[in-house]
């Protein structure tokens, strides 16, 4: 049975992968099928990531693969994704509990050995020119180490998702970036980024603004050679979309619809006392007329007026 369905309309044919999470004989798992002929090559490197990480000597494991006709499975992760954790404290406007989760990140991540080197052809050909610097890098690069695709169960971790694992240096940093930029993007809308502000969260992993400079280009770079030419934009739209992230209005509209809503019920309320007040002295008003009604004054002028009607008519 299938529970859920992802698909990656947006890229190159050849990248393009139909994610599942099915359920059989009472377990859950994750199912990847190339959508088109051209991708079944890259949903086999499946299985060779698989291997290949197993060397990048992660602190963390890997979700396995096996292979089904033409069909990736990986047995469904138990627990929470960091990524959920992460957006349980957004929820709660917490900074301090906020950055604790990218901090959680940050220190499992800290313990992937690392080699400082210079990014070479191989790390060009996906994305695109560098600068002549070197970097703490990984010796075998994954940029799939988002929180979304770390789980966390009983206090042991786990990686469940690593579509792009190359076999040559990465830097730490631009995982990093890429991490960061995908929080803030993903939850630019529930106020993140008043919540931390991005360049706390980079100065949090240390990347400096020339960096994130040049992780921004190599990321842009990297979505244009997998991704279809009509999804791309062009880099000037693409950095000013960047430097809009984290400043998004929707918590100020947020902020104005509630403060406009308080004004509504509180004038409703003073309208509803004004009612009952109003109510009440018609009440009481009623009550006294009754009152009256019983008194014998109120009884004798009664007889009075009847009697002028009977013997003088009525005026």
């Amino acid at each position: 049975m299938v529970v859920y369905v992802k698909y990656n309309q947006g890229r190159k044919a050849q990248y393009r992968i139909v994610t599942s999470i099915i359920k059989e004989n009472g377990l859950l798992y994750s199912r990847k099928e190339a959508e088109l002929p051209e991708g079944e090559v890259f949903l086999e490197s499946l299985i060779s990531n698989y291997e290949l990480l197993g060397r990048a000597g992660l602190s963390f494991a890997l979700a396995k693969p096996s292979k089904k006709e033409k069909s990736i499975y990986f047995e469904f992760a138990d627990g929470q994704s960091l990524d959920s954790l992460l957006f349980k404290e957004i929820q709660n406007s917490d900074k301090d509990s906020v950055r604790k989760i990218f901090q959680l990140y940050k220190e499992l991540m800290d313990k992937i050995p690392l080699k400082e080197d210079y990014l070479d052809d191989k790390f060009m050909n996906y994305f695109g020119e560098v600068v002549r610097k070197k970097y703490e890098c990984m010796q075998i690069g994954c940029i799939d180490l988002i929180m979304d695709n770390i789980f966390i169960n009983n206090g042991k971790y786990q990686l469940i998702d690593y579509e792009w694992v190359f076999n040559f240096t990465l830097p730490m940093k631009f995982v990093y970036f890429r991490t960061i930029l995908n929080s803030y993007n993903k939850y630019d809308d529930y106020n993140i980024g008043k919540i931390l502000p991005i360049n706390e969260t980079l100065r949090l992993f240390e990347i400096n603004d020339s960096d994130a400079k040049n992780f921004l280009k190599y990321e842009y770079n990297f979505q244009t050679k997998v991704s279809k030419e009509e999804c791309m934009i062009n880099y000037e739209e693409y950095l000013e979309k960047y430097k809009k992230i984290g400043l998004s209005s929707f918590g100020d509209k947020y902020d104005l619809i509630t403060e406009e809503l308080d004004k509504v019920k509180r004038d409703n309320e003073k309208k509803e006392g004004e009612i009952n007040k109003l109510s009440f002295e018609v009440s009481a008003r009623n009550n006294e007329i009754t009152f009256m009604k019983n008194t014998k004054i109120w009884r004798l002028r009664m007889a009075i007026v009847k009697m002028k009607k009977t013997f003088f008519g009525a005026d």
